[in-house]
């Protein structure tokens, strides 16, 4: 999948790498819903890892972003690329304990089928942190 955010290298070796993906809920990423240009962030369960699923949490409660709206990578931190396709917003929740709203989204990709990637080991923006 061209342009879709598959995870991180967590580990490294003379010969292959691990790739930890997005659906780990140790993984976090800065994103945003393209329509609205929301931002929040992928904190994952793993109930919902289990699933497929994904949670970008931290958006206003009274988000204007509905089912079907696509979600990116938004750069920030320079650890990601921008503009990285995460998935489809399936539902817009409410969180219970606190005043935030929260996504549930179905990555573009069935990552638990993926056997080959293609590793970004440098990019424009890289390491650099925005405010």
């Amino acid at each position: 999948g061209e342009g879709q955010l598959v995870g991180v290298v967590s580990k490294v070796s003379q010969t292959y790498c691990v790739v930890s993906t997005i659906l780990d809920p140790k993984v976090s990423v800065s994103a945003y819903e393209v329509r609205t240009r929301e931002t929040g962030y992928v904190s994952n369960t793993t109930i919902l890892s289990e699933s497929g699923l994904i949670k970008v949490s931290g958006l206003s409660r009274t988000t204007s972003v509905t089912a079907g709206g696509l979600v990116c990578s938004t750069g920030v931190g320079g650890v990601y690329p921008k503009d990285l396709v995460i998935g489809t917003v399936k539902e817009v929740k409410d969180d219970d304990h606190t005043i935030s709203s929260y996504l549930i989204v179905e990555p573009t990709l069935d990552i638990k089928d993926i056997e080959d990637v293609l590793i970004i080991t440098g990019f424009e923006g890289q390491g650099v942190a925005t405010p």
